[in-house]
């Protein structure tokens, strides 16, 4: 999955759904009240459907909270950290250089 094309193409689909003010800034359900409490937990649960229905099997371990925003922040954590072991192991290989054709998989 390559996150900074899903995430630009999965913006424009919560903003076309009418959810992107979800993830603008951190909604907490303490901060409102009655009916508008239902209102609210019923809208993230559609944004958080929608990102579900969005990624690949292996990024579902990262879906598991209830408020869509916190999903996006940990996808954006998954990515920050897939890049930076990247950067950091590029060009390690764990086999003899002149082995490394041995291994194939």
């Amino acid at each position: 999955m390559n996150y900074v094309n899903w995430a630009m193409c999965m913006e424009a689909v919560l903003l076309c759904q009418g959810y992107w003010d979800l993830f603008e800034e951190k909604v907490l359900l303490e901060d409102n009240e009655g009916p508008e409490v239902k209102r609210i937990k019923k809208r993230m649960a559609e944004a958080r459907a929608t990102l579900i229905l969005g990624v690949e099997d292996a990024q579902l371990a990262h879906m598991t909270d209830p408020n869509p925003y916190t999903i996006w922040e940990n996808l954006a954590k998954v990515e920050a950290l897939l890049k930076l072991i990247d950067e950091k192991f590029a060009g390690f290989s764990v086999f003899p250089e002149d082995e490394e054709e041995n291994y194939a998989f």
